[in-house]
């Protein structure tokens, strides 16, 4: 009977060095043959790894559509938002009522940072862990960047930092640009194990194009906003800078919908994934002690 070594338990990491395959073992009672990864499949993975990025991935969609949502929020509970900053100034002061007016921005921020740790956990499996740290931790700084616009705003707003030094929202978005590319660089290496070369550039294209948008959406907003007013006049200039802003906004709308749609079809990938290797395990387990 073959012995295992320099092999750790995929549930609880504990030394199988010396094991037989046929064992469990001896601190969770995981068979052993599981431990040994026969492949690189995602079905092979951890199941823990799996939820963790799965779930990361549904944050980071709940996050995209906090932040999509919160300007029409001003809209239907204005009146609401402001009754409750006027409240929470009354009894907090000025650095807490501040968060009545940019919750959704603190809770997109919240969300995203949450959701790159989750992505970006170690595997578990050393070969891939090696190949993709350098990868990880980038996407995991990328992740801390709209934290820090948002703390930077609540510090100007409570006037810890002069006013002048102020961001506008469509400025402070420009934090979450680097976010898609490297987001989907990071699912390009995870298409490519799963063996969907469609997919891998399916995932190369909308994460460029997503973080061009939010890129492309900075300047058409401060073009538009920065116009002088005898450009709201029905002129050929107006004319153009109207047909650019429209362009920019159709364009950056297709991308974060791909974005959207890939996004989704990752996280259907990584929770059926996870409930297979639950599945497979519970056989295992179930079949192991049937057998002793």
């Amino acid at each position: 009977m073959s012995e295992v070594s320099g092999i750790l338990c995929f549930r609880c990491d504990y030394d199988l060095q010396g094991l037989p395959e046929a064992g469990n073992c001896p601190e969770c009672g995981l068979p052993v043959a599981l431990s040994r990864r026969p492949s690189t499949a995602l079905v092979d993975a951890r199941p823990r790894w799996l939820c963790s990025v799965a779930i990361g991935i549904w944050l980071m969609l709940v996050g995209m559509l906090v932040a999509c949502g919160w300007p029409y929020a001003f809209q239907f509970f204005g009146d609401a938002i402001a009754e409750l900053h006027d409240r929470l100034l009354q009894h907090f002061g000025k650095p807490v009522a501040g968060f009545a007016y940019t919750f959704g921005w603190d809770l997109t921020a919240t969300l995203v940072v949450a959701a790159t740790w989750l992505i970006t956990q170690r595997e578990g499996y050393a070969p891939a862990d090696s190949a993709d740290r350098r990868r990880r931790l980038i996407i995991r700084a990328a992740g801390v960047l709209p934290v820090l616009i948002v703390a930077w705003l609540h510090a100007v707003g409570a006037g810890i930092v002069p006013s002048w030094l102020w961001l506008r929202n469509i400025e402070s978005n420009l934090a979450y640009a680097p976010l898609p590319i490297l987001g989907f660089w990071h699912f390009a290496s995870v298409a490519r194990r799963i063996g969907r070369r469609s997919l891998v550039r399916q995932c190369l294209i909308a994460g460029i194009g997503g973080s061009l948008a939010l890129v492309a959406q900075y300047f058409a907003f401060t073009v538009f906003d920065l116009r002088p007013p005898s450009v709201f006049t029905e002129t050929p200039q107006s004319v153009a800078v109207d047909w650019a802003f429209y362009s920019v906004v159709v364009f950056s709308t297709f991308f974060w919908l791909w974005w959207l749609v890939l996004a989704v079809r990752f996280g259907v990938i990584f929770t059926s994934a996870a409930r297979r290797a639950r599945q497979t395990w519970r056989e295992a387990e179930r079949t192991s002690i049937a057998r002793h």
